[in-house]
């Protein structure tokens, strides 16, 4: 039996560090859901249009602020502004969100329920009434981070834990962050050795509507999946 893995790409670092992530990703056939910080894809449009050919697309706050702490009011230029500016690029709305740092409160969760949004995927540390947003709760928070270089933790050993939330968790929702993914080859290195580990032992690579298509649960983006161009 497959088991879903939902990889949620939280988009912000340099251009060269995108651009590794998404060519290690296009070689590797996967399908991957990607959250844009507003700031980000206004900077790299041309890899916000690629990646949108084939993959979910979806938003990341305007300037990767976390939320917790801000006012209700500052929140909500930061959710919808980011939102704005991914749509405006892509040319379609988006219906996801997740915040930076998975810094979510009530304030956060009504502003999601008020402006129409279907999923939330950023809730890790507290437990929320999500109303009419479905959660779907990320498995962890970093594939690598430098805390874990300094702890004596490689790359291969850091993607080793992807290994055991594989096989304790279902679905499998977990983070790829392109400016620590994208750090250097042996970086990318250990992810691509994980995703072929995943695919060889029954993982399957996701879009997060086609999961909730699975479960009967309503995301009106039906989108071909289509070969994306070269870069």
């Amino acid at each position: 039996m497959t088991k879903p893995i939902l990889l949620c790409a939280d988009c912000e670092g340099t251009r060269q560090q995108l651009a590794d992530c998404v060519e290690a990703i296009d070689r590797l056939g996967i399908l991957v859901n990607f959250f844009y910080v507003g700031e980000t894809a206004r900077q790299f449009p041309e890899i916000v249009k690629h990646t949108a050919r084939r993959h979910q697309i979806e938003s990341h706050t305007a300037t990767h602020t976390p939320l917790r702490g801000l006012s209700p009011e500052a929140q909500h230029r930061e959710i919808m502004e980011g939102k704005d500016m991914v749509e405006q690029i892509i040319d379609r709305p988006t219906h996801g969100f997740r915040a930076p740092c998975h810094s979510i409160d009530r304030a956060t969760v009504q502003i999601l329920n008020e402006e129409g949004f279907i999923f939330d995927a950023s809730g890790l540390y507290h437990r929320y009434n999500m109303g009419g947003v479905i959660e779907i709760r990320p498995s962890w928070f970093r594939e690598w981070m430098p805390l874990y270089g300094w702890i004596g933790l490689t790359p291969k050993m850091a993607f080793s834990i992807f290994k055991l939330l594989f096989r304790l968790c279902n679905p499998v929702v977990l983070p790829m962050h392109p400016h620590y993914t994208g750090l250097s080859p042996q970086h990318l290195e250990a992810f691509t050795e994980w995703v072929k580990w995943a695919e060889d032992q029954g993982g399957a690579f996701m879009l997060i509507r086609d999961w909730l298509g699975m479960r009967e649960l309503s995301y009106d983006e039906a989108l071909p999946i289509a070969a994306p161009p070269a870069m």
